[in-house]
């Protein structure tokens, strides 16, 4: 009992989903705080609620894209795939997610388990860091530019003042 402890309170999410319906047989806290709701009981993704896995337009993903969806039905094992999770309440984390099947003796899939975490807030920093290289890549290119005019610059008043002599 005391290593189901451990396992309820990681700080990784966890789920374990039955083969080949889906249905999520067990979750730690940290899955159905991530996702927002509870999950055990529930088929991996249901198609009538605004909540799930999402494109970069906001749409809904189907079933079959989950990582986990396709350990139970497939087989697949996925590593470090980032996807897009609409929550309940309307807010949207990257999950970095990973899914294995579990398979009896037989070779046959028996369940498929996942891990997951939020990478947010990792994401947008990434973003930040190129915004802020490009940013600084625009300057630099700004500034030889404004070096080079002045440059040309320089060498107007110059000749201004050869040209007035000689008129």
């Amino acid at each position: 009992w005391q290593r189901l402890d451990v396992v309820r309170q990681l700080a990784c999410a966890l789920g374990v989903a039955d083969a080949p319906s889906g249905e999520i047989r067990f979750a730690n806290s940290e899955a159905e705080h991530l996702m927002g709701h509870p999950l055990v009981g529930q088929p991996i993704a249901q198609g009538n609620v605004p909540y799930g896995p999402i494109d970069d337009q906001g749409r809904r993903r189907s079933a079959e894209s989950s990582p986990l969806m396709r350990a139970v039905r497939r087989g697949h094992r996925t590593d470090r795939l980032v996807q897009r999770y609409r929550r309940p309440d309307g807010g949207v984390v990257m999950l970095e997610m990973a899914a294995a099947p579990i398979r009896d003796a037989d070779g046959r899939v028996v369940q498929g388990a996942t891990t997951f975490h939020d990478v947010t807030a990792k994401l947008k920093a990434e973003e930040a860091l190129r915004q802020s290289q490009r940013m600084e890549g625009i300057g630099q290119l700004a500034g030889g530019v404004a070096q080079d005019v002045n440059n040309v610059l320089t060498a107007v008043p110059g000749s201004l003042a050869l040209a007035a002599r000689r008129v």
